[in-house]
Formats: structure tokens, sequence, C-alpha cells
């Protein structure tokens, strides 16, 4: 009997933290039985079974950010039954989506062996092939997958952009034409909230969401540096500025998430997202959203794509917008000290009462994100800035 757990609860995140950790038992349990079932290995039944029960759960672990162990999932997966190409083209995917490209490629061409013609890959994974192998500058392989692919397929369309923004074609239609300027807009505009960043170094908070400030009275030295960078529904309403202050220079949003509220942008010096400026990564409501910004002159920027992969690779789970930030920030000024990083309950050294909350509402940390790792690169961050 099917089912389809990863994509029945992707829009309902409690539910999915709660299967995620019921998930957890579940690998130990699926250990446990592969174990003691080691004799029937070379068993067609062994191999199906267990390649699916590690296939669901590998793809739920991915919903839920544990990056680290869907990868050891599905190269589970590829032990018990290295002929399964559906897998191994899942698994590419992923791969790509973490900055493994060099390794998805791999798996690619290792499902395609018995399949060589592309059309044997349905068009969203024709167009997760071709993408990597423009990352991979192999052109001439990926124009030949570019001329099967269906573009009237909306679903598919954001890869079939990017690929567009990588071989620089000159026939794309009009919506493609938009999203190329959208593109071009960004990358001039991440320059110059990098050199604001750079010029400010030595007069700039950092001011998360996070309970930990309340009743420390620090909005008056916060509203006190040149640039002062905020996260998604932050509040400077009154009743929050003495703790909190009230300017604000940056705003930095997720992309995508449809709980972060909409924002009066006038007299902000730009807009961070906090996530690479790939295709792959921002959905349409990113991407309209980014316009909209554009028409109103706002300067908006990326966590490029590299520090995202480094935090990913250091973390085994996809990084939080703070810690994205934080780590940016340092890499570009080259100093980061803890009088500069203000309402992160990863900034302190220990754990904090007020750490699943936010200031201004009642919430709950994500599980997706591995915060005592991420309390351990802040440390390290501001060891190095003071050495």
């Amino acid at each position: 009997m099917k089912f389809y757990l990863s994509n029945l609860f992707i829009y309902r995140k409690p539910l999915v933290d709660a299967i995620v950790r019921a998930v957890y038992k579940a690998i130990d349990l699926s250990n446990f039985l592969q174990r003691r079932l080691h004799r029937f290995k070379d068993k067609k039944w062994f191999k199906i079974f267990f390649s699916r029960l590690n296939f669901y759960i590998a793809r739920l672990m991915v919903k839920g950010g544990y990056y680290k162990k869907a990868i050891n999932e599905y190269e589970k997966i590829i032990e018990i039954n290295p002929e399964s190409r559906l897998h191994r083209l899942f698994f590419a995917s992923f791969l790509i989506r973490i900055g493994h490209y060099e390794k998805a490629e791999k798996h690619f061409e290792t499902a395609l062996s018995k399949h060589k013609h592309v059309l044997a890959l349905n068009t969203r994974m024709r167009l997760n092939y071709a993408s990597l192998l423009c990352h991979n500058k192999n052109w001439k392989k990926a124009q030949e997958i570019y001329e099967t692919l269906d573009k009237s397929d909306r679903q598919s369309l954001y890869r079939y952009m990017a690929l567009v923004l990588e071989l620089k074609h000159k026939d794309a239609h009009a919506l493609i034409q938009k999203y190329k300027k959208i593109h071009k807009h960004t990358l001039a505009t991440s320059n110059k909230i990098e050199k604001l960043i750079k010029k400010n170094a030595h007069s700039l908070c950092i001011v998360g969401n996070g309970a930990v400030c309340k009743g420390k009275k620090k909005g008056k030295r916060i509203d006190a540096q040149n640039l002062v960078i905020r996260f998604n529904n932050y509040n400077t309403d009154p009743e929050f500025q003495e703790d909190y202050g009230s300017k604000t220079s940056l705003w930095v949003r997720t992309p995508g998430d449809s709980k972060v509220r909409p924002k009066e942008i006038k007299g902000l010096e730009g807009i961070i997202y906090s996530a690479p400026s790939d295709i792959y990564y921002q959905c349409w409501s990113s991407w309209n959203s980014i316009q909209r910004y554009i028409k109103q002159d706002a300067h908006v920027s990326f966590v490029p794509s590299n520090v995202w992969f480094e935090l990913i690779e250091k973390l085994g789970a996809p990084p939080s917008s703070g810690l994205a930030i934080c780590y940016y920030i340092h890499q570009i000024t080259g100093r980061l000290t803890p009088d500069m990083v203000h309402g992160f309950s990863t900034a302190v050294a220990t754990e904090d009462k007020h750490s699943s909350s936010h200031y201004f509402e009642k919430s709950k940390p994500s599980i997706r994100h591995n915060w005592k790792k991420e309390r351990e690169i802040m440390q390290g961050i501001f060891s190095s800035s003071t050495q």
C-alpha cells in the first residue's frame, strides 16, 4: 500500500515535525530489522521492502531539515538496491539542493545508464539534470536536454528559468525575460548592500527576534548604530523599543514563507533574502515579492550560495536566517563580536529560558535547525573576531 506522508503534510509543519521525531525511532527499527533479516539481503522482497521504507524515511528527513540523516538513508537505499533508478534520481535531486553537484551528476549518469535517452525522465527530473549540467559547464549536453523540454509546464517552469538564465537563450518568452531582469537587478544591488555592510562594519547591529533581550534595555544602544538589521516579522512598537529599539536599516526575510508579513520598506537601505538567489530555492511567491520590491526601487540581496552550502555542511541541516546572516556578515567584515548581536539565543554560551519564543509573540523553535551546533558556530565566530 502506497502512502505519501512527505507530500500530504508538506504545508502542515507542526505535524511534519511530530512525524519526523517518530521517524527517528523508525530508523532504529529499520536498522534492527535489517540486521535480523540480513541473511535475506539478496532476496527481491528484502530489497524492495527496505529500499521503499528507507525512501519514505529519507524524504521525511529532508522535509524536517535533517540533511545528514537523509543522506545516510539514501545511501542505505543505494546499498540495498543499487538497481533502483527512481531512488537514485531523487537522491541526485536532493544532492543538487545541498550543493553536492559532482556527486549528483554521477548518480544521474548511473540512473540513466540503462536508459540512454533523457526522455526516460519526467520533465522535472530533466530540468534538474539540465540545470546540474549547466552548473558543471557541460553546456552541449544541457542544450540537448533543453530541446526536449515542454516549456508550457508551469509547475516546472522555475527550473526552466534557471536553465534559461544559465544558457542565456534569446528565444525565451516574455515571462522569462522578466525574471532575467530581476536576476540582473539583484546581482547589482547585492554588491551595493555588501559595500554598505563593509562601510559600517564598526557601527553595525544584528537584532534577532529572540526574547533574550527582554528587560535588558538595549534599545538606545541598538538605535545608536549606523546599520541595524532585523528579521522577518520583527516588531518595533513602542512597548518593545526600550529593549529592542526602533531603527531598521536592512530587513532580512525568509523566502517563500507565507507567515512573513509584508513590511513598509520605505526608508530601508535594502532587503536580504536568507537563502541563495538560485531559482531552485525561490518559489513563485518569492519572485513575485522581489519584483514588487524592485518596482519600489528597493535594493534586494541574497545570502550567497557558498555561505548557505558551507553552513549546511557544518550543521547537517538548513541554517536559521539568523546564523546565515551572521556568518555572511562575518565573511564580509572579518569581525562580529557579541555586542553587535542582540536577540539571539545562540549568541549566549548556554541555553536561555526564553530560547523557545519571540519577544513579540508566542512561538516554538523549529526542529529543522540544529540549534546546538548553531550555538557552537556562533561562539566560534565571536572567538575568531576577538583574537
